[in-house]
């Protein structure tokens, strides 16, 4: 049991070992989900379905004042997330924009929850590695995925759970900072 006050502080990386993007991965992502363009052509570009789905639905083609603002933040993103060292840092570059602000976060938010899909720690794939824990299981983006007790949450986990007797103790002396999400 960890003595009363301890705090763990875990970085963004952390998650890299799930085979979840982190830094650069997760840009490239996000900037290939940012595009659209010739949206009411008869050659629309858009980069993921889902984006464009709740573009539509937050900027109505009835406002198209704010609508182009968005498309602008949009393309912005799109062209230039290459030149930051992650998301969070563009976002913070354009912090007076609130539409690359709530597009940017709206995107990680995609990328992120699609990326969970496709971890270690889904459902789906976490019982396969449970079932046969040696497994050689790669996700649609061709990561290894390992099994999540083999990992430093594994680990963490059973740390943390080494001298506790009631569960509803478990972890009530400790405090976790983490900086996974803006």
């Amino acid at each position: 049991m960890f003595r009363y006050g301890t705090t763990f502080v875990i970085g963004a990386g952390a998650s890299a070992e799930f085979a979840m993007p982190v830094g650069t991965e997760l840009a490239g992502l996000i900037q290939h989900s940012a595009l659209l363009a010739n949206l009411g052509s008869r050659d629309p570009k858009v980069g993921d379905e889902t984006l464009y789905a709740n573009f539509s639905r937050l900027w109505p083609r009835t406002n198209m004042d704010s609508r182009k603002l968005a498309l602008t933040a949009l393309s912005t993103i799109n062209k230039g997330i290459h030149t930051a060292v992650s998301i969070d840092a563009f976002i913070d570059r354009f912090s007076d924009d609130p539409y690359i602000t709530q597009l940017g976060k709206m995107l990680i938010a995609l990328e992120i929850s699609k990326a969970e899909r496709e971890s270690s720690l889904s459902d789906e794939h976490w019982q396969v590695l449970r079932e046969n824990p040696k497994a050689d299981i790669k996700n649609k983006y061709g990561k290894k995925l390992v099994n999540p007790d083999d990992t430093w949450l594994g680990h963490f986990f059973r740390i943390l759970c080494d001298g506790v007797r009631n569960p509803m103790e478990l972890g009530n002396n400790i405090r976790i900072i983490c900086f996974n999400m803006g």
